[in-house]
């Protein structure tokens, strides 16, 4: 019995510690510290274990970062071809570090750099991240991606971003009805939405996969949040009745 109350203390240590990480780079983001706050995710990221909860909530914190220096045009100290390349040698946090500074240039004529991008990143999450870029940028390139031993073409003019999905729309839109109550799960399962997109470039979610989507997103959240008495009692209310929810 001891040995499970220490092992909650050591759990609920490792979550308060987290949250005051984050609580920490969302100052510095209202602070207009983006340099730091990237700084700060970079380095949670780069950490060999973090909880999956919170390693989505950091993702999602990057990208939020990586469009608000974008669009404040904050200056940076960019990278020539070679150093890029060889910061894709290295691990997780030079990676992304990578990724952040190819983001910021104009690659409309630099298909032979991202294609080395393609050939050298295996993370599948930072292999998405490159593809989320060059949709942005409106690449009309063909690149080859090895994903997990499959092999395919991609021209990124012709994808669309993650959150142009109608599945996407739909499950942020229940989502946020569902969680109403509760803006914490609410901010967890939006940023396990932003996960999930992420995840499922260069596809996106059609519209008949919204809605369970969003009920595979809160349950997942729930059931790692909440006692199981209190996620079926949250069922109950969600899923039953004449609220026009109950589809699970």
């Amino acid at each position: 019995m001891q040995a499970w109350t220490n092992c909650g203390i050591i759990l609920k240590m490792e979550e308060n510690s987290y949250q005051i990480q984050i609580q920490l780079i969302e100052q510095k983001i209202n602070e207009h510290a983006y340099e730091e706050a990237l700084a700060l995710v970079l380095e949670e990221l780069s950490m060999p274990y973090i909880p999956k909860l919170y390693h989505e909530r950091f993702l999602s914190l990057y990208e939020h970062l990586n469009q608000v220096m974008k669009s404040s045009k904050v200056t940076q100290a960019f990278y020539d071809d070679e150093a890029l390349l060889n910061l894709l040698t290295k691990d997780e946090h030079a990676q992304l570090k990578a990724l952040d500074q190819l983001s910021r240039m104009n690659l409309r004529n630099k298909s032979d750099l991202i294609q080395l991008f393609f050939d050298r990143l295996s993370d599948p999450i930072l292999l998405r991240l490159l593809i989320r870029i060059l949709i942005e940028q409106q690449l009309h390139d063909e690149f080859i991606c090895k994903d997990e031993g499959v092999e395919y073409q991609i021209i990124p003019a012709s994808l669309a971003l993650p959150e142009e999905g109608d599945g996407y729309h739909g499950a942020e839109h229940l989502i946020k009805l569902w969680c109403a109550k509760n803006p914490s799960m609410e901010r967890l399962c939006l940023d396990r939405l932003v996960y999930m997109g992420l995840a499922q470039l260069p596809l996106v979610y059609e519209e008949d996969e919204g809605d369970d989507l969003a009920y595979a997103i809160l349950e997942d959240v729930a059931s790692k949040l909440l006692d199981p008495r209190d996620w079926e009692k949250l069922k109950s209310q969600l899923f039953t009745g004449d609220n026009g929810l109950s589809t699970h």
